[in-house]
C-alpha cells in the first residue's frame, strides 16, 4: 500500500458552490457545482464563463449523524499514527487533519476526516466529532481519544505506539 506525503501546510479545501445557470449565447441551463472561496467569487468565475447566474447555493454536510462507510483498519492506524505525529509536532488540530484528509487516498476515509475537521473547527470536542462516525471510529477508540483529551498532547503517542505494526494483523484483532 502507497501512501502520499503530507503537507504539513496545505490549503484547506475551498467551498463548493451548486448553481444553475444559463450560457449567455445560446440559453441552455446548465446544473453543475463549483469550488470558491466565496459566493461571490463563485457568480464570479461563473460570469467570467458567460454563464448568467438563476440560482446558486454552498453545499454543506449535514450536521447530524452521516452515513460515511467502514474504513479498514489498516487507514485507521495510519491515520491514527500520522495524527500523533502531526500533534507531537505541535501543529493545531484543524490544520492535521486538514492536511490528512488532503493527503488520504481512500474517499470514505477522506470525507469521513474532512467532516471531523468541519466539526471541530464549529467547536465541537475531536471525540465528540468521532462519534458521529460510528462505522469509522468505534466506541473504544472514542473513548481513547476522550481520554487523550483529557490528558494531554502525550497520549496520543502512546495511544497510536499501542495499535498493531501495519501489515496484516489477526482477523481477532481486526474484529472491531
Amino acid at each position: 500500500m502507497q501512501f502520499g506525503r503530507i503537507e504539513l501546510f496545505a490549503n484547506k479545501g475551498m467551498p463548493l458552490f451548486a448553481y444553475t445557470a444559463r450560457e449567455t449565447a445560446t440559453g441552455r441551463e446548465i446544473r453543475n457545482s463549483v469550488e470558491a472561496a466565496t459566493e461571490q467569487a463563485a457568480i464570479a468565475a461563473l460570469l467570467n464563463r458567460n454563464l448568467l447566474v438563476v440560482e446558486i447555493r454552498e453545499k454543506t454536510a449535514k450536521r447530524g449523524q452521516t452515513k460515511g462507510g467502514k474504513v479498514s483498519l489498516n487507514d485507521l492506524v495510519v491515520f491514527t499514527r500520522q495524527l500523533a505525529t502531526m500533534i507531537d509536532a505541535g501543529i493545531a488540530i484543524v490544520q492535521s487533519l486538514q492536511a490528512l484528509a488532503d493527503q488520504t487516498p481512500n474517499k470514505v476515509m477522506r470525507d469521513t476526516i474532512r467532516d471531523v475537521c468541519s466539526r471541530v473547527e464549529a467547536g465541537e470536542s475531536f471525540s465528540e466529532a468521532l462519534t458521529r462516525h460510528p462505522k469509522a471510529f468505534n466506541r473504544l477508540y472514542v473513548s481513547m481519544v476522550g481520554a487523550g483529551e483529557k490528558g494531554g498532547v502525550g497520549y496520543w503517542r502512546k495511544f497510536s505506539d499501542g495499535l498493531p505494526p501495519i501489515r496484516k494483523t489477526p482477523s481477532a484483532f481486526a474484529k472491531r
